[in-house]
């Protein structure tokens, strides 16, 4: 079946949304290794909208693993009706993009295989379902008579001419425009801004009608919804008509704008498509893009397919040429993503990991309205804090041990007039709480610039180990995985002068410090029980089963386990290095207690 084409270009112009739907499905079932259909809601005019996920054996991981050790990236097309080959497009790449995974090949130097193995592609190929079938089928495709009720009223003679659904609201004016007020530090809706000019339009129509308010059309909240749900790293949203790409946006952060100009310089670079001017301040609300811009701060491209004189819906000749220019821009978007990393504050809610922002204004406004906190770090966020509700007083030291280059940013839950009266400057001095001066001094603290270049093994930050100023080196480093320091347990073990030895019928690592080592009968083997998509191994130390938040696990044939733990039962003193992510292990003196 991977050998079939499911879709072909040359018929474009004649599939209907069913024919769409039921392609994606199946190239779903035809390659589950990759492939993930996601039903996510309803159509004004009751049709399904999807997602295909696409990345490299989701069904092993957790989704709060898939959430922050895989960047995510987000490509829609088809909120506009008339723009019909955009929906064409993106599943055919979809299917070629799992061919190519699946042969192992490359498509224009990208390697499938690399990048659906580091990152989550996110394809809604028709956002605005009623609006494609409308502009393909005209009132024949009508189902429930709520939309015939709707259609009658705006008495269209030229159905093909559509951007609208089938509620008359066009859907690219129905999003949300928060707007960051730098007075009062908190978001505010511009929404209701957009009601005059000649795009504007007061009631159901074939374009321009914003809808009674915003975010009030089903195919908006599903999307609203689906924006929020994951961390992206930038959108890909196809439009049509003008070879163009629309990335700025004159109301935004100048390093924002400084990226969104850096993703759509490297498409350009690759498919020559002009690029877009600013829009004004004033201009016009309701866009998808500004709406992705102040939630999340990551760029939306629109990229504009098909040359300015085509003629929509899109004639059959232009589908082949059309495709060859824009299949590789959702890989260029993923090498850019990764390119860029993260950023430095961190937005947690309920103790998890939302998204990242590189302007600070943006991240406490959003803190207030979620009731969170913000975090400034580098590298890949934490996923998890709930360590953080567990530390006493006394023991912040475990922040800097744990939490390296970490600064915490409390909000409170209830914001007064008196400090909303206050500019962006002084509300942040107000509400913001950095525990960094209560940290013990004497620990390699928390708001310090790291300095240290970061490597990875396997997509995980390396960690370097030494024991009595002696570095340890092993075939498989010490990583970082969910906040916590894992170390190869035979090498360290035995470096702090343990015997360790493997219990297969136990599936258990055993370690002690002195005499025979043996498992005690109660221990249960683990059988096939796995942690973050690693599978898990029983940690005995001294015949004590040992319990942790993170259990000892394999990765590349190597038994894992916390450094934290392996320290605390043999012995050692820790110490963290956070210029250098070098952990420090000191044997402890024979009056030395490890509390």
């Amino acid at each position: 079946m991977r050998d079939r084409t499911y879709l072909e270009l040359d018929k474009g112009s004649t599939y209907t949304y069913d024919q769409l739907h039921d392609i994606a499905i199946k190239l779903s079932q035809a390659y589950p290794q990759i492939l993930r259909y996601e039903y996510l809601g309803e159509s004004f005019d009751k049709r399904s909208i999807f997602a295909i996920i696409m990345t490299e054996n989701e069904a092993s991981l957790e989704p709060e693993v898939l959430y922050v050790e895989r960047m995510h990236f987000m490509v829609d097309a088809g909120l506009h009706a008339r723009e019909d080959i955009n929906p064409i497009l993106v599943l055919k790449m979809i299917e070629d993009y799992a061919k190519a995974y699946t042969k192992d090949e490359k498509i224009q130097g990208m390697n499938l295989r690399e990048v659906l193995r580091r990152s989550v592609i996110h394809f809604l190929p028709v956002t605005n379902p009623d609006g494609f079938e409308l502009a393909r089928r005209g009132l024949a495709a009508v189902r429930t008579e709520n939309a015939r009720n709707v259609l009658n009223q705006i008495k269209s003679n030229n159905y093909a001419n559509f951007k609208a659904g089938m509620s008359g609201v066009d859907l690219n004016r129905n999003f949300p425009s928060p707007y960051l007020n730098p007075l009062l530090g908190i978001f505010v809706d511009r929404w209701d801004i957009y009601k005059e000019g000649s795009l504007y339009n007061s009631q159901p129509s074939s374009a321009f009608y914003a809808g009674p308010r915003a975010g009030s059309e089903p195919e908006t909240v599903i999307l609203m919804d689906y924006i929020q749900r994951y961390d992206f790293r930038n959108f890909i949203t196809m439009h049509s008509r003008g070879e163009v790409l629309f990335w700025d946006n004159a109301n935004m952060p100048k390093s924002f704008r400084d990226r969104a100009k850096a993703l759509a310089m490297e498409i350009d670079t690759f498919i020559g498509y002009d690029m877009g001017q600013p829009k004004s301040s004033v201009q016009m609300t309701g866009y998808a893009s500004d709406f992705v811009a102040a939630t999340t701060l990551k760029p939306m491209i629109t990229v504009e397919s098909l040359p300015i004189t085509s003629q929509l819906p899109t004639s059959q000749a232009l589908y082949s040429s059309t495709y060859a220019q824009v299949k590789i821009i959702p890989l260029l978007a993923e090498r850019v993503g990764r390119r860029t990393g993260y950023l430095e504050y961190r937005l947690y809610v309920d103790d998890r990991y939302v998204r990242d922002f590189d302007d600070r204004a943006y991240a406490v406004a959003h803190s207030i309205k979620s009731k969170g906190i913000v975090i400034s770090g580098a590298g890949i966020p934490i996923g998890y804090i709930g360590d953080y509700a567990m530390i006493k007083e006394g023991d912040l030291y475990r922040l800097s041990t744990y939490y390296p280059a970490q600064t915490i940013e409390e909000i409170p839950e209830e914001i007064t007039e008196e400090i909303l009266d206050e500019t962006t400057e002084e509300l942040s001095e107000e509400i913001s709480e950095d525990i960094s001066e209560d940290v013990d001094p004497d620990a390699e603290v928390l708001d310090e610039e790291t300095t240290h270049d970061r490597t990875y093994y396997e997509g995980y930050q390396i960690i370097h180990i030494k024991v009595e100023d002696e570095d340890v080196i092993g075939d498989v480093p010490a990583i970082l995985l969910n906040g916590r320091t894992m170390v190869p347990i035979r090498v360290v073990s035995e470096a702090l002068g343990a015997n360790v030895e493997w219990d297969p019928v136990h599936y258990a690592v055993l370690v002690e410090m002195d005499g025979i080592i043996t498992a005690q009968e109660d221990i249960k083997p683990m059988g096939s029980t796995y942690f973050k998509g690693m599978k898990m191994v029983n940690l005995v130390v001294g015949g004590k089963l040992i319990n942790s938040d993170v259990p000892a696990v394999i990765v590349n044939g190597r038994t894992m386990v916390p450094l934290r733990v392996i320290g605390e039962v043999l012995g050692a003193d820790i110490l963290w290095d956070q210029d250098t992510y070098t952990v420090s292990l000191t044997k402890q003196k024979a009056n030395e207690t490890t509390d």
